[in-house]
């Protein structure tokens, strides 16, 4: 009996792209720490500090979903790539994920500069 190739490379590409979703989700928990510390301490008006844990709750649940969704997706193209089935589409959530970060990121800048 022949043996069969791979239908893949069992190489690390899937494990790269999971760690660097990894990476991007603790950059998320980062980024709204620093909201929360920084932006109450810059901006004196006691309005400013209590809209600063907007954009902070909202990059905390961005970086839970981003953990959860990055590990989905790894399963499921390792899935798929195992079976020789067709690779799952993203459906645009990690565009999403882009835009939504962007959106707080604007949210906190906007804060720091209107103080």
């Amino acid at each position: 009996m022949t043996k069969r190739p791979a239908l893949f490379d069992p190489g690390l590409q899937l494990e790269r792209t999971a760690l660097a979703w990894r990476r991007t989700a603790v950059a998320l928990v980062i980024g709204s720490l620093f909201v929360l510390r920084v932006v109450p301490v810059v901006s004196p008006t006691s309005w400013m500090q209590g809209l600063v844990l907007l954009p902070a709750l909202l990059g905390f649940a961005l970086a839970i979903w981003t953990w959860i969704r990055g590990g989905a997706r790894y399963r499921g193209v390792a899935k798929a790539l195992v079976r020789g089935a067709p690779i799952p589409g993203a459906g645009g959530e990690f565009l999403t994920l882009a835009a939504v970060s962007a959106l707080i990121g604007g949210a906190a800048s906007g804060m720091l500069l209107i103080r």
